[in-house]
Protein backbone atom coordinates (compact mmCIF):
# COMPACT_ATOMS: atom_id res chain seq x y z
CA UNK A 1 0.00 0.00 0.00
CA UNK A 2 2.85 2.76 0.86
CA UNK A 3 4.55 1.78 -2.47
CA UNK A 4 1.69 2.19 -4.16
CA UNK A 5 1.36 6.01 -2.17
CA UNK A 6 4.93 6.26 -2.91
CA UNK A 7 4.35 5.75 -7.03
CA UNK A 8 1.52 8.20 -7.27
CA UNK A 9 3.29 10.86 -5.48
CA UNK A 10 5.64 10.32 -7.50
CA UNK A 11 4.28 10.41 -10.53
CA UNK A 12 2.09 13.95 -9.04
CA UNK A 13 5.26 15.95 -8.43
CA UNK A 14 6.39 14.43 -11.76
CA UNK A 15 3.32 15.82 -13.37
CA UNK A 16 3.49 19.46 -11.55
CA UNK A 17 7.34 19.79 -12.73
CA UNK A 18 6.28 19.14 -16.29
CA UNK A 19 3.34 21.78 -15.83
CA UNK A 20 5.74 24.25 -14.35
CA UNK A 21 7.66 23.75 -17.32
CA UNK A 22 5.35 24.14 -19.63
CA UNK A 23 4.11 27.17 -18.21
CA UNK A 24 7.46 29.23 -18.23
CA UNK A 25 7.61 31.71 -21.38
CA UNK A 26 10.86 30.85 -23.96
CA UNK A 27 13.53 33.40 -23.22
CA UNK A 28 13.23 36.28 -25.37
CA UNK A 29 16.24 37.29 -27.42
CA UNK A 30 15.49 41.16 -29.06
CA UNK A 31 17.94 42.49 -30.98
CA UNK A 32 20.16 45.21 -29.87
CA UNK A 33 19.74 48.68 -31.08
CA UNK A 34 22.97 49.54 -32.85
CA UNK A 35 23.82 52.47 -34.73
CA UNK A 36 27.28 51.82 -35.41
CA UNK A 37 26.80 51.70 -39.47
CA UNK A 38 26.46 55.64 -38.83
CA UNK A 39 29.77 57.32 -38.46
CA UNK A 40 29.85 58.99 -34.99
CA UNK A 41 29.84 62.89 -34.49
CA UNK A 42 33.46 64.70 -33.89
CA UNK A 43 32.61 67.33 -31.59
CA UNK A 44 34.88 69.74 -30.36
CA UNK A 45 33.91 69.55 -26.64
CA UNK A 46 35.12 68.40 -23.46
CA UNK A 47 32.33 66.43 -22.88
CA UNK A 48 29.03 64.65 -23.85
CA UNK A 49 26.02 64.46 -20.36
CA UNK A 50 22.52 63.07 -20.98
CA UNK A 51 19.89 64.89 -18.50
CA UNK A 52 16.51 63.72 -18.35
CA UNK A 53 13.87 65.88 -17.70
CA UNK A 54 11.02 63.52 -18.28
CA UNK A 55 10.43 60.96 -15.11
CA UNK A 56 7.95 58.01 -15.34
CA UNK A 57 5.55 57.90 -12.80
CA UNK A 58 6.10 54.11 -12.93
CA UNK A 59 2.39 53.80 -12.33
CA UNK A 60 -0.14 52.88 -14.63
CA UNK A 61 -1.12 54.09 -17.33
CA UNK A 62 2.78 54.25 -17.70
CA UNK A 63 5.00 51.78 -18.87
CA UNK A 64 8.34 52.66 -20.03
CA UNK A 65 9.18 50.65 -16.73
CA UNK A 66 8.55 47.42 -18.19
CA UNK A 67 9.81 47.89 -21.17
CA UNK A 68 12.55 45.88 -22.84
CA UNK A 69 13.97 49.33 -23.75
CA UNK A 70 12.48 51.95 -22.41
CA UNK A 71 12.56 55.58 -24.91
CA UNK A 72 14.98 57.03 -22.56
CA UNK A 73 17.37 54.13 -22.24
CA UNK A 74 17.82 53.95 -26.35
CA UNK A 75 18.33 58.02 -26.50
CA UNK A 76 21.31 56.62 -24.32
CA UNK A 77 22.43 54.22 -26.14
CA UNK A 78 22.26 56.47 -29.12
CA UNK A 79 24.57 59.42 -27.28
CA UNK A 80 27.20 56.53 -26.83
CA UNK A 81 27.14 55.58 -30.26
CA UNK A 82 26.92 59.21 -32.47
CA UNK A 83 28.41 61.95 -30.55
CA UNK A 84 31.96 61.82 -29.74
CA UNK A 85 33.60 64.61 -27.34
CA UNK A 86 37.14 65.50 -28.91
CA UNK A 87 38.34 68.50 -27.47
CA UNK A 88 38.70 69.53 -24.02
CA UNK A 89 36.57 72.58 -22.89
CA UNK A 90 33.14 72.67 -23.11
CA UNK A 91 30.04 70.23 -23.30
CA UNK A 92 27.08 68.59 -25.51
CA UNK A 93 24.14 68.35 -23.44
CA UNK A 94 20.96 66.48 -24.20
CA UNK A 95 18.07 66.46 -22.77
CA UNK A 96 15.24 64.04 -22.85
CA UNK A 97 12.09 66.11 -22.42
CA UNK A 98 9.82 63.11 -22.82
CA UNK A 99 10.40 59.79 -22.95
CA UNK A 100 6.83 58.73 -22.22
CA UNK A 101 4.56 55.36 -23.22
CA UNK A 102 1.37 55.17 -21.86
CA UNK A 103 -1.38 52.05 -22.57
CA UNK A 104 -5.19 53.19 -23.13
CA UNK A 105 -7.55 50.80 -22.80
CA UNK A 106 -9.79 50.10 -25.54
CA UNK A 107 -13.33 49.49 -26.33
CA UNK A 108 -14.43 45.65 -26.42
CA UNK A 109 -17.50 44.62 -27.29
CA UNK A 110 -18.75 42.47 -24.67
CA UNK A 111 -22.20 41.25 -25.55
CA UNK A 112 -22.60 38.03 -27.10
CA UNK A 113 -21.21 38.59 -30.62
CA UNK A 114 -18.10 40.17 -29.17
CA UNK A 115 -17.20 36.39 -27.52
CA UNK A 116 -16.90 35.17 -31.30
CA UNK A 117 -14.18 38.09 -32.20
CA UNK A 118 -11.23 39.18 -31.30
CA UNK A 119 -10.71 43.02 -30.98
CA UNK A 120 -7.72 45.20 -30.25
CA UNK A 121 -7.67 45.77 -26.55
CA UNK A 122 -5.21 47.96 -26.06
CA UNK A 123 -3.24 50.92 -27.38
CA UNK A 124 0.14 52.27 -26.60
CA UNK A 125 1.09 55.94 -27.03
CA UNK A 126 4.84 56.66 -27.19
CA UNK A 127 6.38 60.04 -27.24
CA UNK A 128 10.23 61.26 -27.39
CA UNK A 129 11.30 64.31 -27.56
CA UNK A 130 15.25 65.84 -27.09
CA UNK A 131 16.94 68.86 -27.17
CA UNK A 132 20.99 68.93 -27.68
CA UNK A 133 22.65 71.87 -26.84
CA UNK A 134 26.27 72.97 -27.21
CA UNK A 135 27.73 74.38 -24.05
CA UNK A 136 30.98 76.84 -23.77
CA UNK A 137 33.16 76.60 -20.76
CA UNK A 138 30.96 79.08 -18.88
CA UNK A 139 28.00 76.05 -19.56
CA UNK A 140 26.25 78.64 -21.62
CA UNK A 141 24.19 77.18 -24.39
CA UNK A 142 25.81 78.65 -27.29
CA UNK A 143 23.33 76.91 -30.31
CA UNK A 144 20.09 73.84 -29.31
CA UNK A 145 18.64 71.84 -31.72
CA UNK A 146 15.17 69.64 -31.04
CA UNK A 147 13.96 66.50 -32.46
CA UNK A 148 10.51 64.92 -32.05
CA UNK A 149 9.04 61.32 -32.57
CA UNK A 150 5.69 59.55 -32.06
CA UNK A 151 4.36 56.01 -32.47
CA UNK A 152 1.07 54.43 -31.35
CA UNK A 153 0.35 50.56 -32.22
CA UNK A 154 -3.01 48.58 -30.58
CA UNK A 155 -2.89 45.36 -30.12
CA UNK A 156 -5.43 42.23 -29.74
CA UNK A 157 -6.85 40.70 -26.94
CA UNK A 158 -4.82 38.08 -25.64
CA UNK A 159 -1.32 39.07 -26.76
CA UNK A 160 1.02 37.82 -25.00
CA UNK A 161 4.12 38.95 -22.73
CA UNK A 162 6.75 38.40 -25.60
CA UNK A 163 4.85 39.63 -28.16
CA UNK A 164 4.00 42.68 -26.44
CA UNK A 165 7.84 43.01 -25.60
CA UNK A 166 8.33 42.97 -29.46
CA UNK A 167 5.94 45.51 -29.91
CA UNK A 168 7.19 47.87 -27.52
CA UNK A 169 10.92 47.31 -28.66
CA UNK A 170 9.57 47.85 -32.78
CA UNK A 171 7.83 51.32 -31.66
CA UNK A 172 11.25 52.69 -30.20
CA UNK A 173 13.43 51.60 -32.61
CA UNK A 174 11.39 52.94 -35.53
CA UNK A 175 11.23 56.39 -32.88
CA UNK A 176 14.99 56.13 -32.97
CA UNK A 177 15.34 55.34 -36.11
CA UNK A 178 13.12 58.35 -37.36
CA UNK A 179 15.38 60.32 -34.61
CA UNK A 180 18.17 59.50 -35.85
CA UNK A 181 17.48 61.03 -39.65
CA UNK A 182 16.19 64.22 -38.35
CA UNK A 183 19.26 64.78 -36.35
CA UNK A 184 21.75 63.64 -39.66
CA UNK A 185 19.93 66.78 -40.89
CA UNK A 186 19.87 69.49 -38.11
CA UNK A 187 23.68 68.75 -36.50
CA UNK A 188 25.53 69.75 -39.44
CA UNK A 189 23.39 72.43 -40.59
CA UNK A 190 23.58 73.84 -36.81
CA UNK A 191 25.57 72.39 -34.65
CA UNK A 192 28.03 72.77 -37.79
CA UNK A 193 30.90 75.30 -35.63
CA UNK A 194 31.55 72.72 -33.55
CA UNK A 195 32.26 69.17 -35.33
CA UNK A 196 35.86 68.34 -35.97
CA UNK A 197 36.72 67.40 -39.60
Amino acid sequence: MSLRIARLTAAFVALLALGGCAAAPPQQHLPDLSFSQFPPYRLNVGRVEVVSEFQSSNRPPHIEGMMPMSPEAAVKHWVQQRLAPMGTTGAVRIIIKDGSVVEVPLHIDKSLTGLFKKEQSEQYDAHLELVIQVLDERNLPQSEIVARSARSRSVAEGTTLNDRDKIWYGMVEDMMVDLNRQLDGLIPQYLGPHLMR
